[in-house]
């Protein structure tokens, strides 16, 4: 952004005139950079109060929250963000961020994983995938990539015989195993199999937003209308889901 004085005094006079207008965000990422942040603050709440959802302005608040360390508060801004634009790159890596400095590294990883998805080279992404999948969810043990095959992820036959977790907790986890696996093959380049494991899934445990999310972006296809809230589509194929994962988890102990 062209920082010259002529370029914040026409933009301040824009929104000294009308103070409705979008320049407001521009106005507010100067004042920022100036580390004039009470300033940007209060420029951005009055855009933001006659354009709630502009994106770029409800971005440069976050960026402003940030600043102030105002974590928690510009969480909230990005994830509307996120919300209205799933293919917001800036939004996601920075909301990774946030999280990262309220140490909650599972929400962190599933930030930049999000954003690995959108923008595979990115190596900041990369860099902080590697270093939060060691601080939170459990990875995928080396050799599960070199025995698991998607296409037969879920007919392994292992003894589940964990009854301590409900069946909506068990299926609520079983998920996230399959979740990680995809990202897990992404990360690493390969498309096909994050896929196959993504559309395997969708078959046996119905349309669970996070996988019509990654399909949306691996697929290159807009997330479809309709989402089943089914979650189990057959008791039988859950518990054949459980056993291969717990056939995972059995590997990366070993």
């Amino acid at each position: 952004m062209d920082m010259n004085p002529g370029f914040i005094e026409r933009y301040q006079i824009l929104f000294e005139k009308d103070k409705s207008t979008k320049s407001f965000a521009p106005l507010a990422e100067a004042y920022r950079r100036m580390h004039l942040l009470k300033e940007a603050k209060e420029v951005c709440e009055i855009g933001l109060s006659h354009h709630p959802n502009f994106t770029s302005g409800l971005v440069a608040y976050a960026k402003v929250l940030i600043d102030l360390e105002k974590f928690e508060e510009a969480i909230k801004v990005l994830e509307k963000v996120t919300s209205q634009n799933p293919d917001n790159i800036l939004a996601h890596n920075l909301l990774g961020s946030c999280y990262s400095h309220l140490k909650k590294h599972n929400l962190a990883l599933k930030s930049f994983k999000m954003l690995l998805f959108l923008a595979p080279n990115h190596v900041g992404a990369q860099k902080q995938v590697k270093k939060l999948e060691s601080l939170s969810a459990p990875d995928l043990h080396e050799n599960s990539f070199k025995i698991l095959d998607p296409n037969s992820l879920f007919e392994e036959i292992t003894e589940n015989n964990d009854e301590s977790r409900s069946k909506e907790d068990q299926n609520k986890l079983n998920i996230e195993r399959v979740l990680s696996l995809a990202d897990a093959f992404s990360i690493r380049g390969d498309l096909d199999k994050a896929i196959t494991t993504l559309k395997t899934a969708k078959e046996q445990l119905g349309d669970h937003p996070e996988i019509i999310k990654r399909l949306s972006v691996l697929d290159q296809q807009p997330p479809e209308v309709s989402i089943n809230e089914e979650r189990i589509s057959s008791s039988k194929k859950i518990n054949r889901l459980e056993r291969a994962l717990l056939h995972i988890d059995q590997n990366r102990r070993d």
